[in-house]
């Protein structure tokens, strides 16, 4: 079974998967200088002689997600999946599987959570198909455990900080045995204050880790794609029609 995958936008990824192998994978580039209706006429010319050269048996296509930023972005999708669509129904009849994203992530490459990141997917997706990327994983790792030491340090911080802000309320609310009065309820209050501070900072800091951790994956995920012609949106299109090629199976066994 030939399962071709989707993952549509302006550069849309597209995968053909057959036996758990990648045959061909590509994508489809739209000039964003053309107006909306020779982007969507472009698009069904590309996926027409795409449908015709590779004679895919099935077809899986990532759905248009509703909470996705903005109302033009998500108009824009909805318009290039109805040209998917109708392109596909041609070629392989009602074959076709939408898929939401958290759903093909969760049920596609082994070990893969439903919020994964493109980096996440491009990484998973040469683990399963054993696409060489050495020395772009050694950086990924390096990066993993750079930015998992920092973000998990100011994690722990803030526990024990949490910790100490409960026992801290705790007493101040005691009215009947150690009962805090005078200075030492002041400096208690104070180092409450303080910590509750603290983390409101670290927490600001966990988030901006977070950000620069993804920024720093992202530019492995480009060197990975430089290397081995796997780019985010062709990983995609993989997840995609694995997920889909897993379930038929999966329905055919039972």
């Amino acid at each position: 079974m030939k399962m071709l995958g989707l993952d549509l936008a302006t550069t849309s990824g597209w995968a053909l998967i057959e036996d758990e192998k990648i045959i061909e994978m590509g994508t489809i580039d739209i000039d964003s200088r053309m107006a909306l209706i020779q982007r969507l006429n472009f698009l069904s010319l590309e996926l027409e002689r795409l449908f015709t050269r590779l004679k895919p048996d099935r077809c899986a296509i990532e759905d248009v997600l509703l909470g996705i930023s903005g109302v033009k972005v998500l108009s824009y999708l909805a318009r290039i999946n109805g040209v998917a669509l109708l392109v596909s129904y041609k070629h392989v009849s009602d074959n076709i599987t939408l898929y939401q994203p958290t759903h093909w992530k969760a049920n596609s490459f082994p070990g893969l959570e439903p919020f994964a990141k493109k980096w996440q997917i491009q990484k998973a997706a040469c683990d399963f198909f054993n696409i060489s990327y050495d020395s772009e994983l050694e950086k990924m790792e390096r990066t993993i455990e750079k930015y998992e030491k920092i973000i998990n340090g100011k994690i722990e911080i803030t526990t024990d900080n949490k910790k100490l802000i409960d026992s801290t309320k705790a007493a101040l609310k005691r009215k009947t045995r150690d009962v805090l009065k005078g200075s030492s309820r002041t400096m208690a209050t104070t180092q409450m204050k303080s910590l509750i501070q603290n983390n409101k900072d670290l927490k600001k800091e966990i988030k901006i880790s977070k950000l620069e951790f993804d920024k720093e994956m992202r530019k492995v995920g480009i060197d990975i794609a430089a290397k081995t012609g796997l780019t985010d949106n062709i990983a995609d299109a993989c997840g995609v029609a694995l997920c889909a090629i897993k379930e038929i199976t999966n329905e055919s066994n039972n």
